[in-house]
């Protein structure tokens, strides 16, 4: 599909053309010159992937920063149903992956490290985690923390 680097707004490539902000399933029919619904889907998930990757302006998105960035321009360059779709879709947090905490509202979290346990769709920055190492390091008493409950944490994925 040639279409996958076109926007919405008609500033893609290779033809320019424009995308109607539609879900991507309405049974209409396809209006002539515009971008086809199944190419905006994949548009969406090739710039994901372009960010992650690195390959848009050589820094590495995470994988938050990416969907916070295709969120921002949804409805402008992007087919805001394609970007809630891959949000949907891509796990920020799976299970099984350990991360840091950046911020806590609670202070005495903030620097410990842990394991990704549960993840919510409807609630894809804020896993529930089993905190496992205190900020120095040292392994410490198990702490389950439900990050959609606890407001203000913030975390990092630890590769």
């Amino acid at each position: 599909m040639h279409q996958h680097h076109e926007l919405i707004d008609g500033s893609g490539y290779p033809e320019g053309l424009t995308g109607e902000n539609l879900p991507i399933s309405v049974n209409t029919p396809q209006k002539r010159n515009t971008i086809f619904r199944n190419a905006m889907l994949l548009a969406v998930a090739n710039e994901y992937d372009i960010l992650v990757s690195g390959r848009r302006d050589g820094e590495l998105h995470t994988p938050e920063e990416a969907i916070s960035l295709l969120v921002r321009d949804a409805g402008v360059l992007w087919n805001s149903y394609a970007v809630r779709a891959l949000q949907q879709t891509v796990q920020l947090y799976p299970p099984g992956v350990q991360v840091a905490v950046k911020r806590a509202k609670l202070g005495v979290y903030a620097g410990c490290t842990g394991i990704v346990v549960a993840n919510k769709s409807d609630a894809p920055l804020h896993p529930t985690i089993i905190l496992t190492h205190d900020r120095q390091g040292d392994p410490m008493e198990p702490v389950r923390v439900d990050t959609h409950r606890e407001t203000g944490f913030t975390l990092e994925l630890l590769v």
